[in-house]
């Protein structure tokens, strides 16, 4: 038996987030050009076709990158979820708690009981910001 080797973790794609955006660019550059060029209905002649077309590839592009610029790139839950993680490393392994309002005792009885709105945010602020995005 042989086990499956672990494997490096990576922040993003790299170099295929690169390739992608481009073949992208291709993509739409390719495409204006079929319509534009081998459609009949398209009545317009020689350098107004090329300029129609460079025209409508710069619209598309610009439509899709101030998309790409407001979309985030990593969700709010992730993030949540990030932030919560780091919460619960400090505070059951390096045992940094914030004991100023009565957190610590709050967070003894986390398995014992259903919490309210109101101790959950004492004991888990990520989640508490979760539970009332929803």
């Amino acid at each position: 038996l042989s086990r499956r080797p672990a494997l490096p973790e990576a922040q993003d794609i790299g170099t295929w987030q690169i390739i992608f955006a481009f073949i992208g660019v291709c993509a739409v550059m390719s495409n204006a050009a079929v319509i534009l060029f081998t459609a009949p209905y398209v009545d317009f002649e020689g350098e107004r076709r090329v300029w129609l077309w460079v025209l409508s590839v710069v619209s598309v592009l610009g439509v899709k990158y101030i998309i790409d610029f407001f979309t985030p790139d990593v969700p709010h839950e992730v993030t949540v979820q990030l932030k919560r993680q780091e919460f619960f490393y400090q505070t059951l392994f390096l045992n940094n708690y914030d004991d100023d309002e009565g957190g610590l005792e709050l967070r003894k009885e986390v398995s014992y009981r259903k919490l309210d709105q109101t101790e959950i945010k004492l004991v888990d602020p990520y989640m508490f910001d979760l539970l009332n995005r929803s």
